[in-house]
């Protein structure tokens, strides 16, 4: 047997016993699942973005968050509004 069948049957192998797992969790366990890695993924983007901007305040974070998932246009729209916020505010 060469080295790529092999792959592929620890491949399918693998993705049986996810599949099994899956299942064995039920639709609330899933969800859960899905809820905790999303929050786990998020606090890791937002640790790399704090460490590469070490100056950068809670506003700043939420846009460059909002850029990092949603794209350049959304971030600078929010920032446009947290600025007008600010400035009806001050």
């Amino acid at each position: 047997m060469n080295a790529y069948l092999a792959s592929e049957e620890a491949e399918a192998a693998i993705r049986s016993r996810v599949a099994d797992g899956l299942r064995r969790l039920g639709p609330d366990g899933r969800l859960r699942q899905a809820l905790a890695m999303s929050a786990a993924m998020k606090r890791l983007a937002m640790q790399g973005l704090r460490e590469r901007n070490p100056d950068w305040d809670a506003d700043q974070l939420a846009v460059g968050w909002i850029a990092l998932v949603h794209g350049k246009e959304l971030a600078d729209r929010y920032a446009a509004w947290l600025k007008e916020r600010k400035r009806e505010h001050a």
